[in-house]
């Protein structure tokens, strides 16, 4: 991977983000510079095709990306994206490096979220097999917290979760072209560890 050439290609087109809803506008600007490159901003079509250039990056191309029980598409322009935004926080030698660590990676570290309500709990406890059950208002900012909170409200309307499992996991790092969820998909394991580990309390209870 032609690391020098790609770090220009980053800083060329960090400028953007720092544009008044340039952040927010970023992942429909890269789908443009993708779709319609002559009518799009130069730096993220260059930035585009430093990408697709790369042999090693080929898995970017349209490949699904398999996580645990989830699957989603990434294209050249997802991989883009992640890289400005990645290199405003860090620089763009280090979301170089960190991608260069995804690669040669086998597995990948991953977190299940369960959210619940009814439980309060004054600390975390564990209850084994790895599944540790953390007050929601203690649980760390991790990226996926405001999705995980968004989807709960959805199906309960009104109410937040008093609680959460988190139970980590290690995953195959997995790109393929059509996704075979009985082979490929793994999110059963997460809740048969659950139920040989729980306890049941009533609702409201507090441990």
């Amino acid at each position: 991977m032609n690391r020098e050439t790609l770090i220009r290609g980053i800083e060329s087109a960090l400028p953007l983000l720092n544009t008044p809803g340039g952040t927010e506008s970023l992942s429909v600007l890269l789908y443009y510079a993708a779709d319609e490159p002559d009518k799009s901003d130069a730096r993220l079509v260059t930035l585009l095709s430093l990408l697709s250039a790369e042999p090693e990056l080929e898995l970017f191309n349209g490949y699904m990306r398999v996580v645990a029980n989830s699957a989603s598409r990434v294209e050249y322009s997802t991989l883009g994206g992640w890289l400005l935004r990645r290199a405003q926080a860090v620089g763009s030698q280090q979301a170089i490096s960190d991608l260069e660590r995804y690669l040669a990676s086998d597995q990948l570290p991953c977190t299940y979220i369960f959210a619940i309500d009814g439980i309060k709990l004054s600390d975390s406890c564990s209850l084994g097999s790895d599944i540790e059950l953390v007050p929601w208002d203690s649980m760390p900012h991790l990226r996926g917290k405001h999705p995980v909170l968004e989807r709960f409200i959805r199906g309960s309307p009104f109410r937040t979760p008093t609680a959460v499992l988190l139970h980590p996991v290690i995953v195959p790092r997995l790109h393929v072209r059509e996704v075979d969820s009985k082979k490929q998909v793994h999110g059963d394991e997460f809740m048969g560890t659950l139920l040989n580990s729980y306890t049941c309390y009533p609702p409201d209870s507090k441990l």
